[in-house]
């Protein structure tokens, strides 16, 4: 006797018992059989093994049989008479029983030594017994788990295959019928959302079923009064009930009977202690469920809720790979909308850049020819960051550039577009803009301000000198931004432009940068870069001046992240 043995034998087959069910489950070489020969040699008494549906076992008639042992039906067992029956027991049940009888001549002392050695020999086979089915249990087990994990490791990211891998594995390994299992909302947090008390589970999805009928599976009706079930196993429990006709937790009973259903194991699939959803497996006749099976589904439940968090997981970073695909290519396309070559005007220099905090900016610049053959110039910025403020943006540009081709004056563009904006966008989506036009015959710079930063004007006080910080000022503020008021009336303001100014439009990306001290980059170290620039080089043109402001800007902030897209425009009024 040891833990390994045939897988089925003639006993278990005829009684559709599971294995383990009887003494013969766990016969190996037929040494208990001899044994008991060897006893009914030495002693006056007669040794009989009985299986678990009374048959005999008994010693092989011929070295051809499959097995050193047989079964067959019990000969001249005397049912009274001092007859000792020392029942074999696994667990509280019986697989088997000695039976030993003491013959006429053994004296009452000696019976009693039998009725020992009778009680002593089913001890020891349950021992054994008992051992070899844990081991049993073990193998069962780590076999599931194998498997399992097998999947896993090549199938991860299948939901539907891996869960109904582990549904088939539990029936099989279990001896069961039939199952499902369902998975509660993805986003549920604790047992009361998963599994609220009442008595519907609509929101919750069968994604793995066998052997349960359509009227089964498309019902709403939970199993148990208000879902009692699903919150026990989720609280950790292992659901065993033998007979679902007869517990009175049981919604509608009539169901179960009519889908043949009357034992039920149930597990839960948990992960970091979030609850996913419950495996439910049921057999068509009454069963009392051991530790052992109860512990195995739990620990299939496990590695089908590491399967599902895992699947979860894949399929989000596809998503995520997917929608930075996407981001790559509205970034290019956003590229490609800012303009690549910059107008040339006679006796303007002009110079722009712009770098986003991340992939997709919601900063606008733009720099055209407008009416009469002026420079437009256009900075802006959409409230928000990323794909939404880049979507935003696009119309904004897209909206002035269509303008700009059949109005002649500023205030109309920025009105069009205002208008524009509010129609199509949210009240809390707006954008500050500043457009200017340059008449290069007159040098007039002609500008519209909506709630943009003013830019700043530098003009050296005595020509052929570099500009000082007085010779730095604001352009005058004003309007609001667009897309909050339809109709709104916007202004423009003129100013006349010499040989050698230099004009500098910017986004708050720009003033705001931080150090790691937290210290705002600001106005004043916009300006003393632009200064800068002009006292080392007063000739410099538009793309110098900028460089400059740029390379301040980053030695200012260091490996400070930056949080806010940073724009530029430069422009240089050419000497005569």
């Amino acid at each position: 006797m040891n833990e390994t043995g045939p897988a089925h034998h003639a006993a278990a087959e005829r009684s559709g018992a599971p294995r383990g069910a009887s003494i013969t489950d766990f016969l190996t070489d037929g040494s208990i059989v001899r044994l008991c020969a060897a006893l009914d040699e030495i002693t006056p008494a007669r040794f009989h093994l009985l299986d678990a549906d009374g048959m005999e076992v008994v010693p092989a008639q011929s070295p051809d049989d499959p097995e050193p042992w047989t079964v067959r039906p019990p000969r001249d067992i005397p049912d009274g008479g001092g007859v000792i029956r020392a029942p074999i027991l696994l667990g509280d049940r019986s697989i088997g029983v000695f039976v030993v009888e003491p013959g006429g001549s053994v004296t009452p002392e000696k019976q009693g030594l039998l009725r020992v050695v009778g009680e002593q020999l089913a001890s020891l086979s349950a021992e054994f017994c008992t051992e070899a089915s844990q081991m049993r249990t073990r193998i069962r087990e780590l076999e599931a788990l194998f498997r399992l994990s097998a999947l896993l490791a090549t199938q991860a990211d299948t939901i539907d295959q891996i869960l109904r891998t582990a549904l088939a594995l539990s029936l099989d390994v279990l001896g069961l019928d039939a199952g499902s299992i369902v998975l509660f909302p993805e986003g549920a947090r604790g047992i009361h959302e998963a599994a609220p008390e009442v008595d519907s589970e609509a929101e919750v999805v069968t994604r793995a079923s066998i052997n349960l009928s359509e009227d089964w599976l498309s019902s709403t009706l939970p199993l148990s009064a208000g879902r009692v079930f699903d919150r026990l196993v989720l609280e950790g429990h292992t659901l065993a009930i033998p007979d679902l006709l007869d517990d009175p937790r049981v919604l509608a009973p009539e169901r179960c009977e009519r889908e043949g259903l009357r034992s039920f194991l149930s597990a839960a699939l948990m992960h970091r202690e979030q609850p996913i959803g419950v495996i439910r497996v049921y057999g068509r006749d009454v069963r009392v469920f051991s530790v052992e099976d109860q512990r195995l589904l739990r620990s299939i439940g496990e590695q089908a809720a590491v399967a599902v968090a895992q699947s979860r997981l894949i399929e989000t970073e596809r998503r995520e790979r997917e929608m930075e695909r996407q981001v790559q290519l509205a970034s290019a396309v956003q590229r490609r909308m800012m303009p690549r070559d910059l107008p040339e005007i006679p006796g303007l220099d002009v110079a722009a850049r712009s770098e986003p905090s991340r992939q997709l900016g919601g900063d606008l610049y733009d720099l055209f020819e407008f009416s009469g053959g002026s420079l437009a110039m256009v900075i802006g910025d959409v409230v928000g960051k990323g794909l939404p403020a880049a979507l935003l943006m696009s119309a904004v540009r897209a909206g002035l550039r269509a303008h700009a081709a059949s109005t002649d004056t500023l205030e109309r563009l920025v009105s069009r577009v205002n208008n524009d904006l509010c129609r199509d966008s949210l009240p809390n989506e707006f954008t500050t803009l500043w457009v200017g036009g340059v008449d290069p015959a007159t040098r007039v710079l002609t500008y519209c301000p909506a709630g943009h930063e003013p830019p700043l004007l530098i003009r050296p006080a005595r020509r052929g000198e570099p500009p000082t910080r007085e010779d730095v000022s604001s352009l005058c503020i004003g309007g609001l931004v667009i897309g909050i008021s339809p109709d709104e009336p916007y202004k423009t303001m003129k100013i006349d432009l010499r040989p050698g100014d230099v004009l500098v439009a910017y986004t708050d990306g720009v003033t705001d940068a931080r150090n790691f001290q937290n210290e705002k980059w600001g106005w004043d170290r916009l300006a003393d870069a632009a200064v800068e620039a002009l006292t080392q080089q007063p000739d410099a043109g538009a793309s110098m001046v900028l460089d400059n402001i740029l390379w301040s800007l980053r030695r200012f902030v260091g490996l400070s992240p930056q949080v806010d897209d940073e724009t530029l425009i430069v422009l240089r009024v050419l000497p005569e």
